[in-house]
């Protein structure tokens, strides 16, 4: 392969792994490939077993293990007997330390596994989140490839992460001087220019939404619910995260709920967060676990009306807010920042209901948000969503990558 066509991939997390971030980068490789570029992987493997080098999807993956990592998260933070007898602050202090010399073992290691790939790249293409990947582009970057930054999650102005934000500015600064080009997530450089924030200053840049957002017409479902049928199922699916989305104002409102009407079922790990979280729950609110992708899927298409929480933070939009879209069923969006994304998206969708507080909300609007969804068709969501469609999207991203000079 002509080094001119090869392109290394940077990123946190990748396949066997299954989350946000590596359903997003998974459904850009194609599109690099159609483009003719030959496409090498360079990741980390949180856990022993994971091939170092693999072979897969016309990729050659490569795998830097930190098993480590694993051990000090059961270590610190499943382990009930260590949470019980240690203050938080001290295991605080503890997992600093720990998560420092992790951070030492990756850096050291992706170094050992990127002098595998034999380099010649004539492009780096790193994906943010986590935000190890830039990091690592940066120390493997020889000054010969077009380095393009990809922020698929917002990194400075995250409420999520923590640290210093001046710290985290100044590594930004640090990616800047030695990037060729950015793509933003929708959203992102609208949150840092308000608070007078451009690392980039005259980089070439894009901005694009999520790139998972795929109308099929084989999954498409729309309200497919028959009068007469048992109780109204609602169904949320995914994470709760207590400093950007918290799901206080759903719970009080499923709480108004009659549960011999309405069934309401919590899909993932948001389960463990409730449990952990609140005490008291609605009558109608049922705790279901963690299922598979496709499990997922076949439960988002029997519900009746999909149940979504906002984030907090106006640069970072919840990824399933595009799947839920593409089912063409009725959705249910508490929210709490005018500014975030997601609330943009769903504000253009037909089927949406769209709600602060349990407050604005009653049993009568979910009756009129049920009949909502008999006109919506695939067709009507490629127009309404035109520039979110995955197509476009990643072609438009491959045009700008392939443009970096």
């Amino acid at each position: 392969m002509n080094a001119a066509k090869r392109l290394l991939l940077v990123t946190g997390t990748y396949s066997p792994y299954i989350n946000a971030n590596t359903n997003c980068v998974g459904k850009i490789v194609p599109a690099l490939q159609q483009a003719g570029f030959s496409v090498s992987v360079l990741t980390l493997a949180y856990e022993k077993g994971l091939p170092e080098v693999e072979e897969k999807d016309g990729c050659t993956i490569y795998r830097a293990a930190v098993p480590e990592i694993a051990v000090i998260d059961r270590a610190l933070y499943q382990n009930p007997r260590l949470n019980a007898g240690v203050l938080r602050i001290a295991r605080g202090v503890i997992g600093k330390t720990a998560y420092a010399y992790t951070d030492f073992l990756k850096k050291r290691r992706i170094r050992k596994v990127f002098a595998r790939t034999g380099g010649n790249f004539s492009r780096i293409l790193s994906v943010i989140n986590p935000v190890d990947a830039h990091d690592f582009a940066c120390q493997c970057k020889t000054g010969k490839e077009k380095w393009i930054l990809y922020y698929l999650d917002s990194y400075v102005f995250n409420e999520a992460l923590t640290g210093s934000p001046k710290r985290r500015m100044a590594r930004e600064r640090r990616w800047a001087r030695k990037a060729d080009g950015v793509i933003h997530s929708a959203g992102m450089r609208e949150e840092n220019a308000r608070h007078g924030y451009d690392p980039f200053g005259t980089l070439p840049q894009i901005d694009v939404p999520l790139p998972n957002f795929e109308i099929r017409e084989s999954d498409f479902v729309g309200n497919v619910r028959q009068d007469g049928a048992d109780k109204i199922v609602m169904r949320y699916t995914g994470m709760f995260y207590s400093n950007i989305r918290r799901p206080d104002e759903l719970l009080r409102f499923l709480d108004t709920l009659d549960p011999d009407r309405y069934t309401v079922e919590f899909y993932g790990p948001c389960c463990d967060y409730i449990r952990m979280h609140f005490q008291k729950m609605p009558l109608c609110l049922h705790l279901m676990g963690t299922v598979s992708t496709q499990q997922c899927r076949d439960l988002t298409a029997a519900a009746d009306v999909l149940l979504n929480v906002g984030n907090t933070t106006a640069n970072q939009v919840p990824s399933k807010v595009f799947e839920y879209i593409a089912s063409g069923k009725p959705i249910l969006n508490f929210y709490t920042n005018e500014h975030e994304p997601g609330l943009a998206y769903l504000r253009r969708y037909p089927c949406a209901l769209n709600v602060r507080t349990a407050d604005e909300v009653t049993q009568h609007d979910l009756d009129a948000l049920l009949q909502t969804s008999g006109t919506i068709t695939p067709q009507t969501l490629r127009e309404i969503y035109a520039d979110c469609l995955r197509e476009n999207v990643v072609q438009r991203m491959v045009d700008f990558i392939e443009s970096v000079e």
